[in-house]
């Protein structure tokens, strides 16, 4: 009888383990509960790729992105943590909760899409050649042929340069203004960057840089969110929509890009 009890015993204390090992793997969390359960949305960028994201003269992060992320969380009843990444790390980043959604001029490709979740296009840009002014020998793309190109490592801007015929290097920066910057020095030929990116340095220094008028490739910007976030990328998408009829996209575009994107 005391053996039967025992093993009982037993028993029921195996179980209570193998229970509480099970309770006892991280549960799945649910992205949109957590935000605004505490109030803070974590947003994820590389701020060095003006004007959707940089730090400017007074150490602050700006940029496009951070006003619509500002717009975004205040819908959902939340203030914005920004939680800074470079580049080529930012959907490793994602994927490991260091934040809850990507804001940075982020393009959507087929090879990302097998990797997160985007949101509706907020933005349609494209690709854009910059060259110093100084340079007389490039007007139009084809001139590439046999020249240095600079881009951001981990750019669809990297995709792009690679696909122009005769090129003679592209090369990678860890930070697309690096790769600006020698350019402006005359160490490399051209840059190719998000439109806006383009029109940004070009307002900025004329002095420095110009462009060729064509735009090497049609590309759609948007929002990211891991693949099974999908409550949250839908409230995402609702609010997008509100920002866009009640006005607020037209006047961050105006502010950052100098138009109205939203026409």
């Amino acid at each position: 009888m005391k053996k039967k009890v025992i093993l009982a015993l037993v028993g029921v204390m195996i179980c209570g383990v193998v229970m509480a090992g099970c309770g006892s793997k991280q549960e799945k969390v649910n992205t949109l509960d957590k935000v605004k359960e505490s109030k803070v949305f974590k947003i994820g960028l590389s701020p060095d790729y003006p004007p959707f994201e940089y730090t400017n003269d007074k150490n602050e992060i700006v940029g496009f992105d951070i006003d619509l992320s500002n717009a975004i969380a205040e819908k959902l009843g939340a203030k914005t943590e920004i939680v800074t990444v470079p580049f080529d790390g930012i959907v490793q980043g994602l994927k490991s909760n260091k934040f809850d959604m990507v804001a940075s001029g982020f393009t959507v490709t087929e090879k990302r899409q097998n990797e997160v979740l985007f949101t509706d296009n907020y933005l349609n840009s494209g690709q854009y050649i910059v060259l110093n002014t100084e340079n007389n020998d490039i007007k139009t793309v084809e001139d590439l042929k046999g020249k240095t190109i600079g881009v951001g490592i981990g750019t669809t801007s990297a995709d792009a340069a690679k696909k122009i015929e005769g090129v003679k290097e592209v090369k990678e920066y860890n930070k697309t203004p690096e790769g600006l910057l020698d350019l402006k020095n005359k160490r490399i030929d051209a840059v190719v960057v998000d439109k806006p990116v383009c029109d940004y340095y070009l307002d900025k220094d004329k002095e420095s840089y110009k462009k060729i008028d064509a735009n090497i490739e049609e590309e759609p910007i948007a929002l990211a969110f891991k693949k099974e976030d999908t409550q949250i990328q839908q409230e995402v998408n609702k609010i997008l929509k509100e920002l866009k009829e009640d006005g607020t996209l037209s006047k961050l575009s105006e502010k950052w890009f100098g138009f109205d994107a939203y026409k």
